[in-house]
């Protein structure tokens, strides 16, 4: 929540979600003493190579102001995505040149010892 005249943080919440192909799937709540959470449902839906999570959560916001105070709820969402990966060698084309440039002379030599043999006929 924000003071929307003196643009000051007077209390937040945070959800954090995440799936870790070390530990598995994890979900932590920080919430203040001010927002009492009176319902928290997850969902993860995975199908083939895609995959979503879906948080729904309702409570409580209590708050005291000595004077009349202007909020916004300000909502953030952050998504971060980490790949860890082995480096995969790179493909030696110095042996498949050999082998092309090989093939290559050998099919030539063929064709003109074939060019060379006189015909019969």
């Amino acid at each position: 929540m924000i003071n929307t005249v003196t643009n000051l943080l007077l209390d937040s919440f945070q959800f954090a979600i995440g799936l870790d192909s070390s530990s598995g799937f994890y979900a932590n709540a920080f919430v203040s003493n001010s927002f009492k959470p009176t319902q928290i449902n997850f969902n993860f839906l995975a199908q083939e190579s895609a995959a979503a999570s879906l948080l729904y959560t309702s409570g409580v916001y209590s708050r005291t102001f000595n004077s009349p105070t202007n909020l916004r709820l300000v909502e953030v969402k952050n998504n971060i995505a980490k790949t860890e990966a082995e480096a995969v060698p790179e493909p030696n084309t110095v042996l498949g040149t050999a082998i092309f440039l090989g093939l290559f002379v050998t099919q030539r030599k063929h064709k003109k010892t074939k060019s060379e043999v006189k015909s019969k006929v």
